[in-house]
């Protein structure tokens, strides 16, 4: 399982329109790939500021590059949200999942693709 990890800023009168973007814009258009298991979108205040981290989860970096393109590392932010944000990350970090605690599906699942299923 893939992590993808992206980073956002907006100022605090911005700040719940790019929530709404990602509600009814970009977790509708994850949820369309294939290999999409889930996210989650983190909120944090700061002075002047709200920072946003979105990570999510994917089957693999094939599935990471339906969404992305060939370019897997490259951010994908919508006219949308770039309207609502002030800066943000141009590139994004993915790591590898290597343990998890939750959904003991999801985890089974990529076990069993990875070959690890333990018994």
């Amino acid at each position: 399982m893939i992590a993808r990890l992206w980073r956002g800023w907006a100022l605090r009168a911005d700040a719940d329109a790019y929530e709404t973007v990602f509600r009814t814009t970009v977790r509708p258009h994850l949820h369309g790939i294939n290999g999409y298991i889930y996210g989650h979108l983190l909120r944090r205040e700061h002075d002047d500021e709200v920072e946003f981290l979105a990570i999510t989860f994917f089957d693999s970096l094939d599935s990471v590059r339906m969404f992305t393109g060939p370019d897997h590392e490259v951010a994908v932010i919508s006219k949308e949200a770039r309207r609502a944000l002030s800066r943000f990350d141009e590139r994004v970090t993915h790591y590898t999942v290597v343990d998890a605690d939750g959904d003991d599906d999801v985890h089974r699942r990529t076990r069993l693709r990875d070959g690890r299923e333990e018994t």
